[in-house]
């Protein structure tokens, strides 16, 4: 019986050098990511207090590996692992140097609970805890707050309802102007009755937390015109309307002026009395 001839497979050596070709070309990919575009160095922008090496370790970005290997995400995970720092972003510089940003969490107020200071961030969450009270800090004490639970690295927990986001709204107002090393004091023990206590000792009614930024302008301005004057100690400025701000003068500066004012009128009476006998 005879069985048909089956075709002999022809060889195709285009087909097999481009097979070839593909693995050259992947190993040089390879090489070339795994050495020219290597990561070298690594530079770290926005911190003050925490180390380069530290933001660096945090971010697992490690030397020689491949810049194109670096996980945007897995860095941003591991740099925010850290209760002080805030991931920005990363730039690659190629061939092989990468560019971190940061911001860092500092303290913005401190609190005292339960014989330890505690300090927190502008969003209310707790950076530290110590037993150490001199430590010095130009930031806030809060004052009359009522603390449920103090966990380092979470928001402070508080048993008034609206206390906690309270703070961080005031924190965080006085942080975008700037003006937290210029306040000595926070108190909110009523939240509709908040008042600030400043460094060189002026009290400043501001109400509730609504409107804080306009309030804290009206403060600003009100201040500075004041301490041109003289001394702004025990002074009361209420700001409570977000519309206009109230200054009364401490009391020794009140009576002062009560006793110019008395002896300025005791003057005048003394010219008319003079006056009068003239005629």
């Amino acid at each position: 019986m005879a069985y048909p001839a089956y075709p002999k497979k022809q060889r195709r050596p285009g087909a097999l050098a481009v097979v070839v070709w593909l693995l050259i070309i992947t190993a040089a990919a390879l090489i070339v990511g795994n050495t020219v575009f290597a990561v070298r160095s690594v530079s770290v922008e926005g911190n003050s207090t925490v180390s380069d090496e530290d933001v660096i370790r945090a971010s697992g970005i490690s030397m020689g590996m491949s810049i194109f290997a670096i996980d945007s995400g897995a860095v941003r995970d591991g740099v925010n692992s850290n209760r002080y720092l805030n991931f920005i972003g990363l730039w690659r510089d190629f061939p092989s140097h990468v560019i971190l940003r940061v911001t860092e969490h500092a303290p913005h107020a401190t609190f005292k609970w339960m014989g330890m200071l505690y300090m927190l961030d502008q969003d209310g969450s707790v950076l530290e805890q110590t037993a150490h009270f001199d430590i010095p800090l130009s930031v806030p004490l809060i004052t009359g707050m009522q603390v449920e639970a103090a966990r380092v690295g979470s928001p402070v927990v508080t048993s008034v309802s609206g206390q906690a986001d309270t703070i961080a709204t005031v924190l965080s107002a006085l942080s975008k102007r700037g003006l937290t090393e210029s306040i000595s004091e926070l108190n909110v023990t009523s939240l509709d009755n908040l008042f600030l206590i400043t460094v060189d000792g002026a009290q400043v009614k501001l109400g509730n937390a609504q409107n804080i930024e306009t309030k804290l302008y009206l403060m600003e301005q009100a201040l500075s015109i004041e301490r041109q004057r003289g001394d702004v100690r025990y002074g009361v400025l209420d700001v409570t309307t977000a519309q206009n701000a109230d200054y009364k003068p401490p009391a020794h500066i009140l009576s002062a002026e009560a006793k110019e004012a008395e002896a300025a009128a005791q003057g005048q009476t003394l010219v008319e009395e003079e006056s009068d006998s003239a005629d």
